[in-house]
């Protein structure tokens, strides 16, 4: 059979070389994806539909929810550092104040983002440093 065959150095060669085309790209699109990162706290209807795997930024997708989905922080975060916090406030007699308890919610979500974004790094990061290690170890790169 065809498929039972031992492959030639060449054909070897090839598929590593389009392995590492297709990681090369993986790797871009997830370093574009995480330049920055977007927590948004909201309140609303929660049968609205978000289609996580639809292109483009999910935030994008809350404006066609038809005001059944109300935003309540936000927070973004650039891999530069920068940081946009936008607060919850509620209305009360002596003018606007900070909604403290939307505020701690918030936060947390925060919290558990930046959490997921570090766990999902260090994935990454240790992936290419043992894919790297296993091309030195078959003389593929040099140490």
């Amino acid at each position: 059979m065809a498929q039972d065959r031992i492959k030639t150095w060449s054909e070897i060669e090839i598929d590593f070389r389009k392995r590492c085309d297709e990681l090369n790209l993986l790797l871009k699109n997830w370093i574009n994806d995480v330049q920055t990162l977007d927590v948004v706290t909201a309140t609303g209807n929660l049968k609205v539909k978000i289609d996580p795997t639809k292109g483009g930024n999910i935030i994008d997708q809350l404006e066609s929810s038809e005001g059944e989905i109300v935003l309540r922080a936000r927070t973004t975060v650039q891999i530069d550092g920068d940081v946009l916090n936008i607060l919850p406030e509620k209305a009360t007699e002596t003018g606007s104040q900070i909604d403290l308890e939307m505020l701690n919610i918030h936060k947390e979500n925060v919290e558990m983002a930046i959490k997921n974004v570090s766990t999902n790094l260090k994935i990454f990061t240790d992936g290419i440093v043992q894919a790297i290690s296993y091309l030195q170890q078959f003389k593929i790169l040099p140490k």
